[in-house]
């Protein structure tokens, strides 16, 4: 629904500024509040399938004790990086909020829709957490 909202602008937006002479006011605000969310909603989506992108500088055999190794570490820098990236959006969203920052063309409070972006991260950082856990207590009992 957020990606159809921003095709949507942008198509009424074009539409009416080239052939109406008339562009959707607020067009780039609404785009841009509709594209920070859809990135950090798209995120732990892709998380949960583990369909990141990867480069395979090591390589390891499935299922072996380097595997998992492997695995763990990667979860681990996931964990680190959700919880970085949310504590430095969270900081940002505070200062916004305290400093009443909105949209440069119909005011859109920036602070909220930060908030929201690092709420996101967040709850990322948890489901990697979650994660990683399970791979411990696998490893503990034994099973694949």
């Amino acid at each position: 629904m957020l990606v159809l909202g921003i095709a949507g602008i942008t198509a009424i937006d074009v539409v009416g500024r080239y052939f109406l002479v008339q562009p959707v006011k607020g067009s780039f605000d609404l785009i841009e509040v509709l594209m920070a969310v859809s990135v950090f909603w798209f995120m732990p989506l892709v998380s949960r399938d583990d369909n990141h992108i990867s480069v395979g500088l090591l390589r390891t055999r499935p299922g072996s004790a380097l595997d998992g190794l492997r695995r763990g570490l990667i979860e681990l820098c996931c964990v680190l990086a959700s919880a970085i990236v949310a504590w430095q959006l969270m900081r940002s969203a505070l200062r916004s909020i305290s400093q009443a920052e909105v949209s440069l063309i119909i005011g859109i409070p920036k602070g909220p829709v930060v908030m929201v972006c690092a709420v996101i991260s967040l709850l990322m950082m948890l489901a990697h957490l979650y994660r990683l856990l399970a791979m411990w207590r696998a490893h503990k009992t034994g099973a694949p």
